[in-house]
């Protein structure tokens, strides 16, 4: 398979290895074995429309991730997730929902024929996608990288850093900084805020010493607890 961007926008290191370890048939725990065809992954920056943070060229067998969109989109921080762990995440959403159209037009050819994904197609793509990333949450092994280890996009990140200093907004984006290297990926409590249908579930968490991990007197999320919690039905 090949791995395509251009040069100086080049993707984490760990997302490459954790692509390529799906090709060689380590999908996390996906129920069952689908057959699948993946020939390229390219990374390419602001090119999807809408904001898309990936694509399938179905003719190519390709997956196409799109970093600069990855960097922006907010759905994940609209959830409680810190910025930089959002964008991780983006990231491998964009590739598994991809791979799931992947495979259910491996499953059924005639699906080619339609110009874009039936809402059945999206919500199992969408499911398929959480479940994968449930599973990499639950390997203790597995860690967000560092900027430094983030490539082009932790580059941007450090820039905005650089840009907003000394604004209100330098600080928020800094004190999330030592919080993910510890393995953190939102405050409790501003998930609690954003997520109001679970703010009760989630106060009641702040006193249990078992759950989340505390940085400078702040309670905060891990990973696996998130996607636990945020998407219990899936």
């Amino acid at each position: 398979m090949e791995i395509l961007f251009e040069e100086k926008k080049e993707p984490p290191k760990m997302l490459v290895e954790l692509i390529e370890g799906t090709i060689a048939g380590k999908i996390p725990k996906d129920k069952e074995s689908r057959p699948f065809e993946l020939e390229t992954t390219a990374f390419v920056i602001n090119a999807l429309k809408d904001g898309m943070l990936a694509g399938l060229n179905r003719k190519e067998k390709a997956i196409v991730i799109d970093l600069g969109n990855c960097l922006v989109n907010q759905n994940f921080m609209k959830q409680g997730l810190m910025w930089i762990p959002s964008v991780w995440f983006n990231m491998l959403f964009g590739f598994y929902h991809e791979l799931s159209h992947m495979m259910q037009i491996e499953e059924d050819p005639k699906l080619m024929e339609k110009k874009k994904p039936t809402k059945k197609m999206e919500k199992e793509a969408d499911n398929f996608a959480i479940n994968c990333i449930k599973d990499w949450t639950e390997n203790k092994d597995n860690k967000i990288p560092v900027l430094n280890e983030m490539g082009w996009i932790g580059r941007q990140i450090k820039k905005a850093i650089n840009l907003y200093y000394p604004k209100p907004l330098f600080d928020t984006i800094l004190s999330e900084i030592k919080p993910y290297e510890l393995g953190a990926v939102g405050r409790l409590n501003t998930m609690a805020a954003y997520q109001k249908a679970i703010e009760e579930e989630l106060a009641d968490l702040t006193t249990d010493e078992g759950f989340g991990i505390v940085v400078d007197d702040v309670k905060y999320i891990t990973a696996k607890e998130f996607f636990e919690i945020t998407y219990n039905d899936v």
